[in-house]
């Protein structure tokens, strides 16, 4: 273990100071002839002596697990005065480190960490050499625009079709990527691609946008990062699409933020203004025109730090902005506002962690933001919540589903009310295709999520 040998190094250097020093000391009591030797010893045990607050340092203020959090608040703090702390990422290389695709990697790559303790060269390694099958994956997200008037049915029906025309009419066997349901087709975004004759992993040329009118699959730019994954996706009012974090072949956290405009006669992404930090899986929202990024995580060496920031992006004025940071800290929790109070309030529920044995954690609660007291608040709990629930949230009722994974089905389980803090009992919950009603009816903010174990 490496935290082991760092204490290892410390105990030998202090024990050979002490010894020094005793030696000194029996010197001086037994023998008052002092001669070169003595001089040296004494060098020695002032120089051990005085640079023990240095050897505690290197051996401990280096540890990354330290590091990392210290270096996030900095960031945040250099940014709120105007100085530009993100460098552009390098080119990276065309190569893919997935792990076996039957399981979703942000629930399955710590315990690989821990058991293989290795630094990060090795594990790129490790999950490059690793095979994949080759079989068209299902999307790790989907993500619906908040004007969606479709039933769940008629979702799944075309997003299908999607998935089916790039495998058939592209020949592409794509993992890892998501999808961002819009009213008029599917936005296929992100991952990576397995050649289907030698099984080597490349990063996407294109992305592709299938139109639900003419049945075909329309190219458009792929999305900026070289084969990004692990990324927050929402969508506006308007139905632009935005992509927060997310992770390059090289595993390097990215702090990009990227906008897609879905009305425009020729589509191209525009980046907006860099997250302080690179993040991994954050759960993302657009509130009122607001972007809301919270949580995520990093790679630590042969580990994984969640992290708790909470990040606000005014998307007319083009500002960031924090809130205190959300403890404990997670990946990947569903957004939401309670808009009928005077000031609205932001919730957040759900979400996963790791923990000791370097299983997926998930979070089971519910939490607002408390504007008065700048602090989160638990404001309720989410009974049995598994990281293979949905979350969605609509006219500030919160849903708790379950998904089948034979037919991709949602089923409303429980629904909380966000106003009144209080579960309601499932039977009197409709399927959850009544949710999706007429844009001019009811507004939805919802972002579901499949993790497949």
């Amino acid at each position: 273990d490496k935290q082991l040998f760092r204490h290892a190094i410390l105990v030998a250097l202090l024990t050979i100071d002490a010894v020094i020093c005793v030696s000194i000391l029996l010197w001086v009591l037994i023998s008052h002839d002092r001669n070169g030797i003595y001089y040296e010893l004494q060098f020695l045990d002032t120089v051990l002596l005085y640079g023990q607050g240095i050897m505690t340092f290197l051996v401990f203020a280096l540890d990354a697990d330290l590091l990392v959090p210290i270096k996030r608040k900095i960031m945040k703090i250099l940014s709120c005065f105007g100085y530009n702390t993100n460098r552009p990422q390098d080119q990276t290389r065309n190569r893919s480190i997935e792990n076996n695709d039957s399981l979703d990697f942000e629930l399955q790559i710590r315990p690989n960490f821990t058991r293989q303790s290795k630094l990060q060269g090795s594990y790129r390694q490790i999950f490059h050499e690793q095979k994949d099958t080759l079989e068209m994956a299902r999307p790790t997200a989907i993500v619906s625009s908040p004007s969606i008037t479709l039933t769940d049915n008629q979702m799944m029906v075309m997003q299908d079709e999607a998935i089916g025309k790039l495998q058939e009419d592209k020949k592409e066997i794509r993992k890892r990527y998501a999808l961002m349901q819009m009213d008029d087709g599917v936005f296929i975004l992100g991952g990576y691609i397995v050649d289907n004759e030698t099984g080597e992993k490349r990063a996407p040329k294109r992305d592709y946008f299938y139109n639900n009118t003419s049945k075909e699959l329309i190219s458009i730019p792929p999305l900026p990062g070289n084969g990004r994954m692990g990324f927050g996706l929402a969508a506006t009012d308007d139905n632009k699409i935005i992509v927060a974090g997310g992770h390059n072949f090289d595993y390097e956290p990215m702090s990009n933020v990227t906008m897609l405009d879905t009305q425009a006669d020729n589509f191209k992404w525009e980046n907006l203004p860099d997250m302080y930090n690179g993040t991994i899986g954050p759960g993302v929202s657009v509130i009122d025109n607001i972007l809301y990024v919270i949580g995520g995580f990093d790679f630590i060496e042969h580990d994984i730090l969640c992290n708790g920031d909470v990040l606000l992006l005014d998307l007319e004025k083009k500002q960031w902005k924090t809130l205190p940071d959300i403890d404990p800290p997670r990946a990947r929790p569903l957004i939401s506002i309670v808009d009928n109070t005077d000031p609205p309030v932001l919730v957040i529920a759900g979400g996963y962690n790791f923990n000791k044995q370097g299983k997926a954690a998930p979070h089971g609660k519910i939490e607002e933001y408390n504007i008065k007291k700048k602090k989160w608040e638990v404001i309720g709990d989410i009974p049995n919540f598994k990281t293979t629930n949905g979350l969605a949230t609509k006219n500030n009722k919160l849903y708790l589903m379950e998904t089948s994974f034979e037919t991709g089905e949602n089923r409303v389980i429980k629904e909380y009310n966000l106003e009144t803090h209080k579960w309601e009992s499932s039977h009197n919950i409709k399927q959850s295709s009544d949710h999706h009603i007429e844009k001019n009816k009811s507004r939805t903010k919802s972002e579901h999520e499949r993790h497949l174990s």
